[in-house]
């Protein structure tokens, strides 16, 4: 690795999912006259390790034992990257006079890109993945390591720490 270059690890990858409500009010908000619409909008997370900050302290070798012990830091959530190949729309509903299809301007496209992000950081919180994300951390690192290790000296453990 080249100390001091950015060397980030992808560790852990969720697979995220947010359904919101579109609507193009008419004038006045009057439903007869507005068109409204669901989309479910497809995110992916990406946790990732940066390997880049490595030095000789984070490896402690024990030769009696056999075993590599490696500090690494813990896992950081990427920007979360919303699959918009992937965005499913429902059939609109729509006043009499409502347009054909939900129109957003651009701030409108934007500020619902930046709540679906909000709502899918919110998922990965509640359903505690960070957690999973270090303790896949841990697994990947481990097995990379231990297949260089071991074509050295087969009898070596590889334990990962944070």
């Amino acid at each position: 690795l080249a100390h001091g270059k950015d060397a980030r690890l992808i560790v852990y990858t969720a697979q995220l999912s947010e359904i919101v409500s579109l609507a193009d009010e008419g004038w006045g908000g009057f439903k007869w006259n507005s068109t409204y619409q669901e989309a479910k909008y497809f995110g992916q997370a990406e946790y990732t390790v940066d390997l880049s900050q490595f030095s000789e302290e984070d490896f402690i070798v024990n030769n009696e034992q056999k075993l590599l012990t490696v500090r690494i830091p813990y896992a950081v959530l990427s920007p979360i990257n919303i699959l918009d190949d992937k965005t499913q729309f429902k059939d609109t509903e729509k006043g009499w006079l409502g347009p054909k299809d939900v129109a957003l301007t651009p701030e409108q496209h934007t500020q619902i890109m930046i709540e679906i992000k909000e709502k899918m950081k919110a998922q990965l919180i509640d359903e505690n993945i960070m957690s999973k994300a270090n303790e896949e951390a841990k697994t990947v690192v481990a097995d990379l390591l231990t297949a260089t290790i071991q074509a050295v000296d087969p009898e070596f453990t590889v334990v990962v720490v944070f």
